[in-house]
């Protein structure tokens, strides 16, 4: 008699609401003197948007939940065009940890070693279409998950006989039709060069806009020898984040990333890891469940046995095959059962 007395799930929220209530929070710290002021207003810009963001407690919830539940709790931390009347503002959105993927190679805890990530995010067709100026976006997203395969494919059925081939099932009122948009982040490395002072500061030119700029090769070829003499050539290896996007097997785009250093942004992928055991030869974290398991298999074995054993022993029955006793002690048994409790 199989029986379940699931006692992880009690013991997984009361850690969970244990971290929410402690408030956890990320925020930045000014590493040197000159940049004090400028992280004490990121922070307040910081805090500020968390208060705007409606959300931001609700999906802060479900990614300590994968925290505990799968080891690995992750947050989008990006910036959202579309906020605050089309002016933009930074935006920390859940991500579940099953649609998004990343180089198995990286160490790192926030994974910034890894050579590309690529989430999955499932949307529904027809935003697809008009967010990219698509046509013809076919479903991709497993119809499990919505459980609308069936009704989906009576409707194109439908449609079919009506004489409407293209019809997807939204006559007979089935769910919408979604599809995947995969975004990879990619790191491309190159070689760059730079040239550096005395002090080993690098060297810099006047620019167009009345500000300066780094030297590069060609700016070094074109300063006299005695200026030449001055500099430091330095090589050092850069990485280019990428951001490419593919709907079912087409590239939408692919160019530098708005988080690159070349844009402004910070040159790391935009996401954010809760890891809860991390195991140096896996690429995914350990989350509590894994070590509870075991201990929730016994106790399951534990109350089937008992029940059984229950049972049993409040049945007042006795079997035994006839002929396999001697004919004095077959007479024997008439008598059990004969007394109470015996």
């Amino acid at each position: 008699m199989p029986i379940v007395g699931n006692v992880i799930r009690r013991d997984i929220d009361q850690m969970v609401n244990r971290v929410l209530e402690a408030a956890p929070v990320i925020n930045p710290v000014g590493r040197f003197g000159e940049d004090t002021e400028y992280a004490r207003m990121m922070v307040d810009l910081l805090q500020y948007t968390r208060d705007t963001e409606e959300n931001f407690h609700n999906d802060l919830e479900d990614a300590i939940q994968d925290f505990f539940f799968t080891g690995e709790g992750i947050l989008f931390e990006g910036w959202n065009q579309d906020a605050e009347q089309g002016m933009g503002a930074p935006e920390a959105r859940w991500v579940d940890p099953r649609f998004l993927i990343w180089d198995a190679a990286a160490r790192n805890w926030q994974r910034d070693d890894a050579d590309y990530m690529i989430h999955f995010e499932p949307k529904k067709v027809d935003t697809i279409e008009e967010l990219y100026g698509l046509s013809d976006v076919q479903a991709d997203y497993p119809g499990f998950f919505t459980g609308s395969e069936d009704v989906a494919r009576g409707g194109r059925e439908y449609g079919v006989a009506r004489g409407d081939p293209g019809n997807k099932g939204s006559s007979v009122g089935s769910s919408e039709d979604m599809a995947y948009v995969k975004t990879m982040y990619e790191k491309i490395y190159r070689q760059k060069s730079r040239y550096t002072l005395a002090n080993g500061e690098n060297a810099t030119i006047p620019d167009a806009e009345g500000g300066s700029r780094d030297i590069t090769d060609d700016d070094f070829e074109l300063l006299p020898p005695e200026r030449q003499a001055e500099l430091t050539k330095v090589k050092g290896r850069v990485a280019e984040l990428y951001e490419t996007i593919v709907v079912n097997d087409q590239t939408v785009s692919r160019e530098l990333s708005i988080y690159d250093v070349s844009n402004g942004g910070h040159g790391e992928y935009p996401f954010a890891f809760f890891s809860y055991v991390r195991i140096r030869d896996r690429s995914h974290s350990k989350g509590e469940i894994d070590y509870l398991v075991g201990m929730q298999d016994l106790i399951n074995r534990t109350l089937a046995r008992w029940l059984e054993q229950m049972m049993i022993a409040g049945s007042n029955y006795v079997v035994s095959p006839k002929g396999s006793l001697p004919r004095e002690d077959e007479e024997k048994l008439k008598n059990i059962g004969r007394y109470p409790l015996q």
